[in-house]
């Protein structure tokens, strides 16, 4: 199944917005929440916590900026394990 080019250009904007915010929450976690009027102070849990969060938050934007080339990642390869499994054992 093909990417249509509406869902290109949302994955690329996705893909690029959410990476985006996620390093900010890694990077400067007080300045980011301070643009809410949230003020953070130095608990290392929370800190840690908040981090976190913009780590996987950057990670799913890598995902999703993936998805834009999907097709060429998930084609089938004869090296690979469901391929050779089903050559060995062919349906009855």
């Amino acid at each position: 199944m093909r990417s249509t080019k509406f869902e290109k250009i949302a994955l690329g904007l996705s893909g690029l917005t959410a990476p985006t915010i996620g390093a900010l929450i890694l990077s400067a976690p007080h300045a980011f929440y301070a643009s809410y009027g949230i003020t953070l102070g130095e608990d290392a849990s929370l800190l840690s916590e908040l981090r976190a969060t913009g780590a996987g938050l950057a990670g799913f934007g890598l995902l999703m900026l993936l998805g834009i080339w999907r097709n060429a990642a998930f084609r089938r390869r004869p090296w690979q394990p469901a391929s050779a499994l089903r050559a060995a054992h062919p349906a009855h």
